[in-house]
């Protein structure tokens, strides 16, 4: 799987198109938005305050949603962030209910995400 990169102004628009929260303006300007496949999921890297810690998030289309979090996604993922000079990813909790939050967590605690002490989120050590 290989990602590309994406306007921000158009990834935001698609995201929005498919029920995610509206996009910041901050967010559509500073992220880096990336996607396999723009008629099916995105993610975009927002930088955190400290150097080499970057905040992760993704939408997918409704008929995917989790499912497109794959293992190799995953992997994608960590290649994208590391490129971009990442040594810690951050993942929001996200403000779903409690039922769907609770299975994200999990697959992400079960790919290397893990409690942090930070407001940011989840946080995956990407070495470094």
């Amino acid at each position: 799987m290989i990602y590309r990169e994406l306007p921000g102004l158009e990834a935001a628009l698609l995201v929005e198109s498919w029920g995610y929260r509206p996009i910041w303006h901050s967010e559509v300007v500073h992220a880096r938005w990336f996607t396999d496949d723009p008629q099916t999921a995105i993610v975009w890297f927002e930088l955190a305050q400290k150097p080499g810690d970057l905040v992760l998030h993704g939408c997918a289309v409704p008929k995917l949603g989790r499912r497109a979090l794959t293992r190799e996604a995953l992997d994608a993922i960590r290649c994208v962030a590391r490129s971009l000079g990442g040594q810690r990813l951050f993942a929001p909790v996200p403000s779903w209910p409690a039922a769907d939050s609770r299975v994200l967590l999990r697959y992400l605690r079960l790919h290397g995400f893990a409690p942090s002490d930070s407001p940011l989120g989840l946080c995956l050590d990407l070495g470094g």
